[in-house]
């Protein structure tokens, strides 16, 4: 079981989700998108997906149409979020494999917090950013009551924290953005895909000295020293807060930009994890402590 089989497992059910198709419809439509398939492939992955994931896929001969039918009580988005989250472990094939065999028995429980909805735009997203593409993005941030719209050159997919995101380039402000793809409401291509699509290494860069992915304009480059207690060490040496993280003794040692999400999980980790240095960011994490401690406080 690879990558390449899952995403085309998760496009086939998206395409069966939407309503019945016929085998040479449904072969059109994943090679029109680029995905490797023929007539046999196809029948094998209908077959697999039935068997593995417990998806009632039939054969109407007199329509000539494949149908999905009820997903025995489970939802299907659930199942298509299983499959995001099966495909993100496939660079070992033998896990994947595993986890997609026991994906409907008792004994297997994926966490059930995700984000609702936004991976419908993923397919579309990673195209335009492979192939510098330029699109109209209707996007509903938190922060506002109405929906705004953008001409925006996606570049770069990352995840973090149970969503996706995309960055780009945003035309009427010439400067880059990151958008939360479950709060995507519209994607419209605008323009042909460009001879010289945006450099992706440019963005990695940008992101590399962050927590998350939130990159604040101008924030210096910092060398960040905690204090962990015992117990909490070893969880951070098994899951660092950041590739930069080294340890020495009790110390753990991050070269970041402080944004919002490595504050964020400071807090998060309470009287486990002490910030020591630079003063600047000590101070901050005392600062929003005592605003937490004033909601309590009678």
């Amino acid at each position: 079981m690879n990558l390449a089989t899952l995403n085309r497992w998760h496009r086939t059910i998206q395409l069966l989700k939407a309503r019945p198709r016929t085998k040479a419809e449904l072969l059109d439509r994943l090679q029109d998108e680029d995905f490797r398939t023929s007539a046999r492939t196809l029948e094998r992955d209908l077959a697999e997906i039935t068997q593995a994931l417990g998806l009632p896929i039939s054969y109407d001969r007199k329509r000539n149409q494949y149908t999905l039918g009820n997903a025995h009580g489970e939802d299907l988005t659930e199942i298509q979020d299983k499959l995001q989250i099966l495909s993100r472990l496939s660079q070992s094939g033998d896990v994947a494999t595993q986890l997609v065999r026991f994906a409907q028995k008792p004994c297997l429980r994926l966490d059930p917090i995700q984000p609702k909805g936004g991976t419908e735009y993923l397919q579309p997203l990673l195209d335009a950013a492979d192939r510098g593409g330029v699109l109209r993005l209707t996007y509903q941030s938190f922060k506002r009551q109405e929906p705004r719209t953008y001409t925006f050159e996606p570049a770069l997919l990352t995840e973090w924290g149970y969503r996706w995101y995309v960055c780009g380039y945003y035309q009427e402000r010439a400067e880059v953005r990151v958008f939360a793809l479950d709060r995507i409401q519209q994607l419209e291509q605008l323009e042909a895909p460009k001879e010289d699509p945006q450099d992706q290494d440019d963005y990695r860069r940008m992101l590399e000295p962050v927590v998350g992915v939130t990159v604040q304009a101008g924030a210096p480059l910092l060398e960040v020293e905690l204090r962990a207690s015992p117990s909490q060490m070893l969880y951070l040496q098994s899951v660092p807060l950041h590739t930069s993280q080294r340890t020495d003794g009790d110390r753990v040692f991050l070269t970041i930009r402080p944004n919002v999400e490595f504050y964020q999980e400071v807090i998060r980790l309470g009287k486990e994890v002490e910030v020591l240095a630079p003063a600047e960011v000590r101070q901050e994490v005392a600062r929003q402590l005592r605003e937490a401690w004033a909601v309590y406080a009678d």
